[in-house]
């Protein structure tokens, strides 16, 4: 059996040898000649180009052209890369077998979507699973931004090109000097603002060549969870939101919140209570969220104006619940549970697993079992940082500092690494920004001071100097060895 993924690919070669004198072809353009959703082609060409079936050029002008000539491809070769196996049963392939390393059987499943890296997993019936978006995608990292003009913008350091550019932000989004967030996956940018107060929320998707391909109108008096996360599908987003209440007596209304920027509409999905709750990720086609659940003894809460007034007093008595909630059907399951605040900053989602640290093990818990594996021993108390394909970032008070130790999945070391902060809040830095690529990331490697010069409302001309990061790509090797160079990041001359 061929799946959609499988024809489409197909379909997608044949356009591109149709066309090879062309040079390189938008996907736009192919997938409006053959009929194809341009968000399901743009997640098959990744697959296409990391094995050198196609070379893609990104931004104005760009698109993807074959690298070999078409009589040089092979319809096998072209299915074999985006179905797998083509063998009726799994069994039959050469050289099936487990990953037998410790007790734990890192999947290839596990790794294909982890929380830091967004990354988007492709159903074979073509439709796309859900996932998170996330700061970064195949092309780089992501954030926003907003400069002396109150004008917003967002800012990319491209992976490739190892540079920091600007994209401006849609006009359609308020330029009020606070920045909204930005969150990408390798098909879209869903720059969201969430409003405050009298603010309304805007929600815009835009193409990487800033293209508007969808908005959702909100209404007066909503707003939506600032820094959330959001999740997407192939129509959908979904994030946390809901009415502002300007009553000290009531609280805001709490809402999982299923948009469609395509058709401009906004629906509900589940809700949270008094006790709130948070949209932490995805897993088996569900949406994996938090509750906060009172015990039988817990007081009657007293509520202030956006916050509750004794939640300190409260914390003892509630339970955090991480649950899997269907979005087709509303129906939940509870998976976990802890204390306050157990999930997210002491229990990471990676994958399909929970990851966290219980004084000198890392430990992991696929989701969906109540099987806790040992993935090391370490020889110190630690805590977590991270978790990526490849490498768990981890973090350890010594002579009251915190160093970085890196433990390689692969053969199970674990090493420290002589990354510094350049920064003045060093107590609390982690130089690691997130994953470029397996094995390579994003680091901060210090600070350095910019003057630009403004023109004040007077008139007059002024020499402002500010501080930026400096940015670096580094491997593996380079985090723990001082002497590997890395790939320093040139910042864009329009920041602060």
């Amino acid at each position: 059996m061929i799946s959609t993924r499988g024809r489409y690919a197909l379909r997608v070669m044949i356009d591109l040898a149709e066309h090879a004198d062309d040079g390189y072809i938008p996907m736009k353009e192919v997938a409006q000649r053959q009929g194809i959703s341009l968000k399901y082609l743009e997640r098959i060409m990744p697959a296409l180009s990391k094995n050198n079936l196609v070379e893609g050029v990104h931004g104005k002008g760009g698109g993807y052209r074959l690298s070999r000539k078409p009589e040089d491809y092979t319809a096998g070769e072209i299915l074999r890369l985006v179905e797998g196996s083509l063998a009726p049963v799994a069994c039959l392939e050469c050289g099936a077998g487990h990953n037998a390393r410790m007790d734990v059987d890192f999947s290839a499943s596990d790794a294909a979507q982890t929380a830091e890296s967004g990354a988007v997993v492709v159903a074979e019936d073509g439709a796309s699973t859900l996932h998170m978006l996330g700061a970064t995608n195949k092309y780089g990292w992501y954030q926003g931004g907003y400069d002396e003009t109150d004008v917003w913008y967002g800012t990319v350091i491209d992976f490739a090109e190892a540079e920091e550019r600007e994209i401006s932000a849609p006009d359609s989004l308020p330029m009020n000097g606070r920045v909204g967030n930005l969150q990408v996956d390798d098909a879209q940018i869903v720059w969201s603002w969430s409003g405050m107060l009298t603010d309304t929320p805007a929600l815009v998707v835009t193409d990487f060549d800033r293209n508007q391909t969808g908005a959702v109108s909100f209404p007066q008096g909503w707003y939506l969870a600032g820094w959330a996360p959001i999740a997407a599908d192939e129509q959908y987003l979904y994030a946390k939101g809901g009415m502002v209440s300007d009553d000290p007596a009531r609280l805001d209304e709490r809402r999982l919140l299923r948009l469609d920027p395509a058709a401009d509409t906004i629906e509900t999905v589940t809700t949270w209570d008094e006790y709130g709750g948070q949209l932490l990720g995805t897993w088996d086609g569900k949406l994996l969220l938090t509750r906060r659940v009172p015990g039988a003894d817990c007081p009657e809460p007293v509520y202030a104006y956006y916050s509750v007034d004794n939640f300190n007093d409260l914390k003892p008595y509630l339970t955090e619940t991480l649950c899997a909630l269907d979005p087709a059907t509303g129906s939940e399951i509870v998976l976990a549970e802890g204390a306050v605040y157990t999930f997210g900053p002491l229990r990471k989602l990676a994958g399909d697993a929970l990851w966290w640290v219980d004084g000198t093990r890392l430990l992991r818990q696929p989701l969906g079992t109540n099987e806790v594996q040992t993935v090391a021993e370490l020889p110190q108390e630690m805590t977590l940082d991270s978790v990526y394909d490849e490498d768990v970032f981890l973090l350890a008070r010594q002579d009251e500092r915190q160093v970085l130790y890196v433990y390689h999945l692969a053969d199970g070391t674990l090493a420290e690494s002589p990354l510094r902060c350049a920064l003045k809040y060093e107590d609390n830095y982690v130089p690691i920004v997130c994953q470029a690529a397996p094995g390579m990331y994003l680091i901060i490697e210090g600070e350095t001071a910019v003057t630009k010069t403004l023109t004040g409302t007077d008139g007059r001309q002024y020499n402002i100097s500010s501080p930026v990061t400096q940015y670096a790509l580094a491997t593996r090797s380079a985090i723990l060895d001082p002497s590997v160079p890395t790939t320093p990041v040139p910042p864009g001359i329009w920041r602060k």
